[in-house]
């Protein structure tokens, strides 16, 4: 039980009434408990949300309105059970109308005597009408907030993504952006946040074309841009990164062949590019990435052959290229003992065809030929 406030547990990430989700990240708290302490120990902590085995701890002081999708499994959000004297007043007393709602005249006074009955007008040309409902028949616009802020776009800039004071020094290391419904494009002077080593966007609305300019962060160790509309192919110059480890690119529109030049990254461990349009072939030299453990390729357009040193590759604990890839050339005797010679097995081969049967459509004929007169 969680100590200090009582809490409902909610599973995902949790969502506020206002775009900002992650109000403040709590440093510190990287467990359930103590997250909750720091909330319990905030009068202005509404919720908290964090992943069920301990990790970044998220407080919010806005109401939670619920849960947002597409988070980690594990992911948890936690709303304060606040006592009736201790529950969140609105912002304007119900007695005072609200700022958006335009001001009501004042009633007229009572009437001394009856006014006297104006003369009758001649009734309007057809050109001239337009109906207007009578004040009394007009509703009231109904006490609800305002329409929500538009999604913030993802530029630089105070309170946008700089984690120091003065954002014109490009002092700042990592960027956990995650989860933030940020739009628009990759700003090109990303590339000025030369001390970079972690740049997070996964699950926003990004769009536009990965920046040429991402090549400049020699730094960086891990790129993450999962679950976004970003097009486009993935730019060889990424190959420059000499420090990259991680690479999430899953869940967006790229295209294009998958670079060769990714196998410069000696230090990779993690590429994950299924769930694009990728096209071509699997790249041979994929197989010189010594410290690769993960490999995910799976639900694209990959076709042709699957390199033999990938299938042999002891380095690779988990390797996935089905389903999807429906034109990759099947692997009748894939090394089982291997994680990509495994995934290799999953493609199905096309039934032998027997000998003297014509080829079906898309199948060439055998070559070469059978030879006439003679068995040899």
């Amino acid at each position: 039980p969680l100590q200090g406030s009582s809490y409902t547990e909610t599973l995902g990430c949790c969502r506020g009434a206002g775009w900002e989700d992650h109000n403040k990240e709590i440093a510190g708290a990287p467990t359930v408990d103590l997250c909750a302490a720091a909330c319990s120990a905030d009068p202005t902590c509404l919720a908290f949300d964090i992943l069920r085995n301990g990790g970044d701890c998220y407080v919010f002081s806005v109401e939670v309105t619920g849960t947002l999708s597409g988070c980690p499994p594990d992911a948890r959000c936690f709303i304060k059970s606040l006592p009736p004297s201790e529950a969140p007043r609105p912002r304007v007393p119900p007695s005072t109308p609200p700022p958006w709602l335009p001001p009501l005249a004042p009633p007229p006074p009572p009437p001394t005597s009856p006014p006297p009955s104006p003369p009758p007008s001649p009734p309007p040309s057809p050109q001239e009408f337009s109906p207007s409902p009578s004040p009394a028949s007009q509703p009231i616009p109904p006490f609800f907030p305002p329409p929500p802020a538009p999604s913030p776009p993802l530029r630089q800039g105070p309170g946008y993504l700089c984690d120091n004071i003065n954002c014109s020094d490009c002092t700042q290391t990592s960027m956990e952006l995650g989860y933030g419904d940020y739009s628009g494009t990759i700003p090109p002077h990303f590339g000025l946040m030369t001390l970079l080593t972690n740049l997070n966007l996964r699950n926003n609305r990004i769009s536009g074309t990965l920046s040429s300019q991402l090549s400049q962060l020699t730094m960086l160790q891990s790129l993450k841009t999962p679950t976004n509309s970003i097009s486009g192919t993935v730019t060889p110059q990424l190959a420059q990164l000499s420090a990259l480890q991680t690479i999430w690119f899953d869940a967006n529109g790229f295209s294009g062949t998958i670079s060769p030049e990714l196998a410069q990254l000696t230090s990779l461990s993690r590429l994950s590019l299924h769930y694009n349009d990728f096209s071509g072939t699997i790249p041979r030299e994929f197989a010189e990435l010594t410290r690769l453990r993960n490999l995910a390729l799976q639900v694209n357009d990959l076709s042709g052959s699957i390199p033999y040193e990938l299938l042999q590759s002891t380095n690779v604990d988990e390797c996935s290229l089905k389903p999807g890839n429906v034109m990759l050339s099947c692997v009748p005797e894939a090394n089982s003992t291997t994680s990509c010679g495994r995934a290799a097995s999953e493609i199905p081969c096309a039934p032998a065809i027997p000998p003297g049967s014509p080829s079906p459509p898309g199948v060439p004929p055998s070559w070469p030929p059978p030879l006439q007169g003679s068995s040899y």
